[in-house]
């Protein structure tokens, strides 16, 4: 989609370098002036984990689908975890995920940040540590290419502080921007975590503030407070590797695990009470003290 052209104006434009009123004249780069005539969030039918398909109905799918049996495969699908373990010897497992939405916010250096630390995020939660990349992009044609040359240095700069590297990816031309990735990590096999083993009385640690699903509805209206926004932003692009998160109590395997992104309490709460049996299928469980308050 062509960004629209400006209102035309009777009044004399001042030359190419000229002052306007005594200011001296901004100067743009092609970059800039591209990113700034286009709302993302507006090619968008939802934003971030909004335009994701319904756990149940997905659960529903797979389980159509003809269960594959392996000694090596540590965690599936079965389970609805973040990534899946395969088990390469005694010593070392291999994890990998894969993780992208649509935008959720306009400047595009800023989605991908957001996205590929989503993506980052599915890798620690199954306490691993990340160690190379691959992007999803789906792009439409008809939009400048710097734009998407500004959402993959994002998703660089955010692999890059992950000590991860980009080692390639993979394009295709979509009217609705699409991005995310393909992330692989490495764990010992006695020291992954999962979403299920939860147990009664467990409490549910968040280790992200909990709303930004509200913060980025009001980005996509064209209404959001710049200072919320902000602090929003700052959370969704944070990384939260294995040794911060197990520092909540050292010594201790934290049981069940999930990302928290901060767009909502209940895909953090749900998969993991979900996954710990019967009693957890209600909406007021006693597997963990958030679900029951």
């Amino acid at each position: 989609m062509a960004p629209a052209a400006p209102p035309a104006c009777d009044a004399p434009r001042p030359a190419c370098g000229q002052a306007r009123g005594g200011v001296e004249p901004a100067i743009y780069t092609e970059t800039e002036m591209a990113t700034e005539t286009v709302r993302l969030t507006e090619l968008s039918h939802g934003a971030g984990c909004a335009c994701k398909l319904p756990a149940g109905s997905l659960r529903e799918v797979l389980a159509g689908l003809p269960r594959v049996e392996s000694a090596q495969l540590m965690v599936g699908h079965e389970g609805l975890d973040d990534a899946a373990v395969w088990r390469i010897s005694d010593e070392l497992a291999v994890v990998q995920t894969i993780d992208f939405f649509t935008p959720l916010v306009d400047d595009p250096y800023t989605f991908g940040r957001i996205a590929a630390t989503n993506a980052f995020s599915d890798i620690y939660a199954m306490g691993a540590r990340p160690a190379f990349a691959l992007n999803v992009v789906a792009f439409p044609k008809t939009l400048p290419t710097e734009l998407l040359g500004e959402i993959l240095r994002g998703g660089a700069d955010v692999a890059a502080a992950a000590g991860a590297v980009v080692a390639g990816g993979h394009s295709i031309d979509d009217a609705e921007p699409k991005y995310g990735m393909a992330v692989t990590g490495f764990v010992h096999p006695d020291r992954v975590w999962t979403n299920g083993g939860g147990r009664e009385g467990d409490v549910l640690v968040l280790s992200k503030p909990i709303g930004t699903g509200i913060v980025t509805t009001a980005v996509k209206r064209g209404a959001p407070d710049a200072a919320v926004v902000d602090a929003a932003v700052e959370s969704m692009t944070t990384l939260k590797p294995r040794r911060r998160l197990s520092s909540v109590k050292p010594g201790r395997t934290p049981s069940p695990t999930s990302p928290d992104s901060g767009w909502s309490a209940t895909p953090a709460s749900w998969r993991p009470a979900r996954a710990c049996g019967p009693r957890s299928t209600g909406p007021r469980c006693n597997c963990c003290r958030a679900c029951a308050s």
